[in-house]
């Protein structure tokens, strides 16, 4: 196994990217059940929109331009 010294980090694989949305899933999920066990507004469903979109939206903008990763203006 060769280890190199500049990382690809312009790419992101399918288990890390399913592995970070679950996640935000989960602890959006988690924030919005502790919130509506305390009734309080915004609760399960809101919280799960909440944190799926912020995390696509990172995604997106950290990995989804990569073809323009190289240049320059």
């Amino acid at each position: 196994m060769e280890l190199s010294l500049t990382p690809d980090v312009w790419h992101i694989g399918y288990a890390e990217l399913t592995l970070r949305i679950i996640t935000a899933l989960v602890l959006g999920g988690l924030i919005g059940l502790e919130r509506e066990i305390g009734g309080h507004s915004a609760g399960f469903r809101t919280h799960i929109l909440v944190c799926m979109g912020s995390a696509l939206i990172v995604l997106l903008s950290s990995y989804g331009f990569s073809d323009f990763a190289g240049e320059r203006t």
